[in-house]
């Protein structure tokens, strides 16, 4: 169940070769970054979160102008095999599922487990400020790729 106090955190998803990170600031503002084995951590959104509906909307900050490359909105789910909540991806990951899937339902659970974000940790009111902006000044503007 998705609730403010719950929600600000790091979560991801990954590992190994590639990842997606997805960072919640208590003070309601939000960074997606990406990462793999050949591609620093990159800045992939930021902006501001909001509860909407029982799901998690994100609204881009202005200077954000290069292309949407993630969801931008998410609901909770928690599958069978989970004892935690995940965050999955309404947009650009609810696509990928229909297509991996498709229109089988016999592996749905384990794929959603997959491709959903998972609580990594933590992120203290104090601290996130400082935080935030190392991880801001270290990761890579998307704007880069787009050249």
């Amino acid at each position: 169940m998705l609730t403010e106090q719950a929600n600000a955190g790091h979560w991801g998803r990954g590992g190994g070769l590639e990842g997606k990170e997805l960072y919640l600031f208590p003070d309601r503002s939000y960074v997606y970054t990406q990462w793999a084995d050949i591609m620093p951590e990159t800045l992939m959104d930021k902006g501001q979160w909001t509860l909407e509906g029982g799901g998690l909307v994100f609204t881009p900050d202005p200077d954000v102008t290069w292309p949407q490359r993630s969801d931008r909105r998410f609901v909770a789910v928690r599958a069978k095999d989970e004892s935690r909540d995940l965050l999955f991806g309404l947009e650009r990951s609810f696509d990928l599922l229909q297509k991996i899937l498709g229109g089988q339902e016999v592996h749905a659970a384990s794929t959603i487990s997959i491709m959903a974000l998972k609580r990594q940790g933590d992120i203290d009111a104090s601290t996130g400020p400082a935080f935030k902006a190392r991880l801001l000044k270290r990761a890579r503007n998307a704007k880069a790729y787009d050249k």
